[in-house]
């Protein structure tokens, strides 16, 4: 069991753990601090039942005879009227001035409300006329507040003008602006000072500092005073109610003593005197304006009365400051986007104006370290993981990512080996350019470079005293710095938002490069396919010169040659024409196929394919009744292409059935139907086959599978795929071996002529 008594803990543990302080009691302590008294009634009956032990010097009543007494015998009958008049709801402070008491007729003033079942009255000395702000100050200070917290101020702005004029109403040597942080931690975002005081401005304090009890006291009560840290509180007489047999709940008690924990706490910081009011938002604790001062100092009911409503007025314009500062970066991050696509869109290079950007974008988003991965290139900027983690985390993110923007503060969670580079890169922003694609923009960061100032050392919570171990305040308050490994700063909205606007600009820069290098490269294949068929038409047309005149010499010699000629020579001439006439035919095919596509395809037409099997047929008549082939066609459709490419097609197809017939006469069937949106053909025969290891082979120029026993330029079947290719179609042959037959599949688009669209 663990027992709490004013900040001192008892454990049966060796060491105690910081969560007891979370259970201190600290609305239980049943002290009153000492500027003011206290007394505590039966709500029905109005009798006496506690009294603070501070009574007698301040108001001249004894404690210890108070309690049974009733209310009407300690004050006036109006007196006992004005205190009751304005009490309503549980918890509800009613404040009463003037209130005379005594044979001197000090003036006190009273806060009053009702909390289960008990009236409970809190008494303070009212200060001289001269020292009180009278109502027109009041006014004044008010409306020149709202003047100045008004417009569109930044949050540090708005905060900034609070202290400053809280400082100016109350006179405190320090007013801080603290702000509770999404893990309770709190950070001061304002400060006005004297200016010889160490600042505090920036610093941030554990959540432990001010645990979550004390949180829900500073929402329920949201004003502490503490007039002079050196002076002793006053018990509460007796310490446990008689009437509820429990210790008094002080929650909404103005002059609830400290917990002990917090003055030394203040005492380790030179305070004399504090003052806290609590800034509520929605509902919820926002933070607190904290007052330091280096004496003892009592501030006048109306002078905190007047600052409590200037934290109300400071609560109603944090949700339009907090707007302003996003509104403020959220066009950072659109001028930012703006700037970098123009840079773009000027040089098309992504990675020259991101670099360019580099600062800015930090600026905005918070990032410390960018890595570039764009079409195999790594760039690296600022703080950033090596070049081979980034590669890997690249390998790893497109694998994983399936969104455009992914954004984590906890990346080793995710991606293990994160926790090799954590120092550097805890989180991550991560645009993939374009799904699918290894192309990423990623922003890194870190967590050990996420370096908060504390106030103090949070790793020294706990200390040795005479009575034992205890939860302390922490005796130093130099700076000290924390590192956090696990996580780093959150990525916002507007962080995910100037992502997804970056992405598009950075595709389409790629992307309109991309076309640009697809242009030069085209350009240079045209350059270089007009060269290569220039040069294709004037050699073959130059070496028709030499080959004719090898020939005519040839067959000069061979009638030359008279009887007596040696055979061995006439067959050295006859293989010399023979040469010729093979070097002409290699020659004018390879012409035919260097000036496939161009001007043909340019004058492409309506081809009834029916009628240009026909014409073949006629061409091929003689090799028809040679080979006693077969030729057979079923249904076949008409096309839109160029009918010289298409005749050329069918008679090279149908001539190379022939050609490689088997034992028996060629049978040749040529077919076609629709599939989506082609022709299907084929030319199926029983010939010599071939092996399916050679099928793509055949296509090649020069290739020949069956020697130079069977004549042949070996470029036709070369020349058919490029006229299909150049179709936007496919050609493939199939067969299931030697002698087994083949056939010749090509695709061509179903299209109609200009005058069809």
């Amino acid at each position: 069991m663990t027992v709490a008594r004013f900040g001192f803990i008892e454990h049966s543990a060796k060491l105690p753990d910081l969560s007891a302080c979370e259970r201190e009691p600290i609305h239980l302590l049943s002290r009153i601090e000492p500027n003011g008294a206290m007394l505590v009634l039966d709500e029905s009956t109005l009798k006496v039942l506690q009294a603070s032990s501070n009574i007698q010097p301040l108001m001249g009543f004894v404690a210890e005879t108070l309690p049974d007494l009733q209310l009407t015998e300690l004050f006036s009958a109006e007196d006992v009227r004005q205190l009751l008049s304005g009490v309503s709801g549980d918890g509800k402070r009613h404040y009463v001035s003037g209130l005379r008491v005594g044979e001197n007729a000090i003036v006190f003033d009273a806060l009053v409300h009702r909390h289960k079942g008990l009236l409970i009255i809190e008494f303070e000395a009212g200060l001289p006329p001269a020292s009180v702000a009278g109502g027109r100050d009041i006014y004044e200070s008010l409306t020149d507040a709202m003047a100045e917290l008004d417009g569109p101020l930044t949050l540090a702005d708005l905060s900034q003008h609070a202290a400053k004029r809280v400082r100016g109403i109350t006179g405190f040597d320090r007013v801080m602006i603290y702000r509770f942080l999404a893990d309770d931690s709190g950070s001061v975002i304002a400060e006005d000072k004297q200016q010889d005081l160490i600042p505090y401005l920036g610093l941030r304090y554990p959540a432990s500092d001010i645990p979550s009890q004390a949180r829900r006291l500073y929402l329920l009560n949201t004003l502490r005073l503490k007039a002079d840290v050196a002076a002793e509180s006053a018990l509460l007489l007796p310490a446990v109610n008689p009437s509820t047999g429990e210790v008094l709940d002080m929650t909404y008690c103005v002059l609830r003593a400290m917990s002990p924990v917090h003055v030394e706490y203040l005492r380790n910081m030179g305070v004399a005197a504090s003052m806290s009011i609590s800034i509520v938002k929605d509902g919820r604790l926002w933070g607190l304006i904290a007052c330091h001062h280096c004496t003892a100092k009592l501030v006048p009911h109306t002078i905190r009365v007047t600052c409590e409503a200037l934290a109300r007025i400071f609560s109603s314009r944090i949700a339009k400051a907090e707007e302003e500062d996003e509104r403020a970066r959220r066009t950072a991050a659109h001028n930012l986007t703006i700037r970098i696509e123009e840079k773009m869109r000027k040089d098309r290079n992504v990675i020259a104006a991101l670099t360019h950007a580099g600062l800015d974008v930090a600026t905005v988003i918070g990032a410390q370290g960018c890595a570039f991965i764009i079409r195999g290139e790594i760039v690296l900027l600022g703080i950033t993981p090596s070049r081979s983690q980034v590669e890997d985390l690249a390998t790893w993110l497109g694998f994983h990512q399936s969104e455009q923007v992914f954004a984590t503060d906890r990346m080793a969670e995710l991606y293990p080996e994160a926790a090799e580079f954590h120092i550097v890169a805890s989180g991550l922003l991560s645009v993939r350019i374009t799904l699918g694609s290894p192309d990423f923009v990623l922003w890194f960061r870190p967590s050990v470079v996420q370096v908060i100032t504390w106030g103090g050392n949070p790793e020294k919570p706990v200390e040795e005293t005479e009575e034992g171990k205890r939860i302390s305040p922490r005796r130093s308050f130099e700076s000290w710095k924390q590192t956090s490994e696990n996580s780093s700063e959150a990525w916002t909205e507007t962080d995910r938002k100037f992502a997804a606007e970056l992405r598009p600009v950075i595709a389409e820069t790629l992307f309109l490069r991309m076309n640009e290098e697809v242009l030069r490269l085209n350009l240079e294949l045209a350059r270089s396919n007009s060269d290569l068929a220039s040069f294709a038409y004037t050699a073959s047309h130059d070496l028709q010169e030499p080959l004719r005149t090898i020939r005519i010499y040839a067959q000069m010699a061979a009638l030359r040659a008279g009887p007596d000629t040696d055979p061995e020579s006439r067959s050295f001439l006859a293989t010399i024409e023979e040469g010729a006439d093979r070097m002409a035919n290699l020659i004018a095919a390879l012409l035919s196929y260097s000036q496939i596509g161009g001007v043909e395809l340019r004058r492409s037409q309506e081809v009834n394919l029916e009628e240009t099997f026909r014409r073949v047929m006629a061409k091929l008549d003689a090799q028809v009744r040679q080979s006693g082939a077969i030729v057979n066609c079923d249904a076949l459709p008409v096309i839109f292409n160029s009918m010289d490419h298409m005749e050329q097609l069918l008679q090279n197809l149908i001539a190379n059935a022939i050609k490689y017939r088997g034992k028996d006469a060629p049978r040749i069937l040529l077919s076609a139907r629709r599939e989506n949106n082609y022709w299907l053909l084929s030319v199926r025969d029983n010939g010599q086959g071939f092996e399916p290891v050679n099928a793509s082979m055949i296509f090649e120029p020069f290739k020949r599978l069956h020697g130079k026993e069977t004549p042949g330029s070996g470029i036709g079947l070369a020349t058919c795929k490029r006229i299909v290719e150049i179709s936007n179609g496919r050609i493939w042959a199939e067969s299931e071996g030697r002698d087994k037959g083949a056939t010749f599949w090509f695709t061509l688009p179903i299209s109609k002529s200009p005058e069809q669209v």
